[in-house]
């Protein structure tokens, strides 16, 4: 009811079922125009680049996802600093490839806790990294530690836990053949021209008689 109030629509003149179908109508309405005019952000997202998990050890780790689920090692990283034993792992292919980091504290009393908690973050690819960090901070988003090299040597920088709901995310910087692969991808045909929607006639009469009905009652 009080998304229904926001949006202007009198709650009291239409039902709890009709509005939950004009609200959905117009979300669509609102998600089809955003795709299809720029809304000014200056990077894209253009996929999953990683999922870091956390352990006391590796050993159990590589068990399971060298052993029994079969992915393949491709390098290791250690960083005093990060207080971090890594193993990098990878599936997929092309833009469907992903590192699975599997990582130990090299002294677990140390900060940061690498292994705490087991699914320590995951990591986007992005097109234009510190167009991104820039547009973040702007947003009143935090960045932690500033843009530097990560552990398969790109461009990394991560968001804090605080400003993206709990969890731990990094943004890393996609290399040509990525952005190349992701610009390759055909988006879906999307009904819209720039003067006017396609919807079906049953859907633009119900929405007419609603504005008509809202106009009346001079709401």
């Amino acid at each position: 009811r009080r998304c229904v109030q926001e949006t202007g629509i009198n709650a009291e003149y239409m039902g709890i079922q009709a509005q939950s179908e004009m609200l959905g109508k117009f979300g669509k309405m609102a998600s089809i125009y955003g795709r299809c005019f720029s809304s000014g952000r200056p990077f894209k997202v253009l996929g999953l680049q990683q999922v870091a998990i956390g352990n006391l050890t590796k050993d159990s780790l590589q068990k399971f996802w060298g052993d029994v689920m079969g992915l393949h090692k491709v390098h290791s990283f250690k960083s005093e600093k990060e207080n971090v034993d890594e193993d990098v792992f990878e599936m997929g292919k092309g833009l469907g490839k992903v590192e699975v980091d599997l990582m130990a504290p090299l002294n677990p009393d140390k900060a940061p806790k690498v292994h705490i908690p087991p699914l320590n973050h995951i990591g986007l690819w992005i097109d234009d990294l510190p167009k991104c960090v820039e547009y973040l901070t702007s947003k009143g988003i935090k960045t932690v530690g500033g843009i530097r090299k990560g552990a398969s040597g790109f461009d990394i920088t991560f968001v804090h836990p605080k400003s993206s709901c709990g969890i731990l995310l990094e943004l890393v910087q996609a290399p040509k053949d990525v952005i190349e692969d992701f610009n390759k991808i055909q988006l879906p045909s999307i009904p819209v021209s720039y003067t006017h929607l396609t919807l079906p006639t049953s859907d633009l009469v119900q929405i007419s008689v609603v504005a008509v009905s809202l106009k009346k009652k001079k709401i």
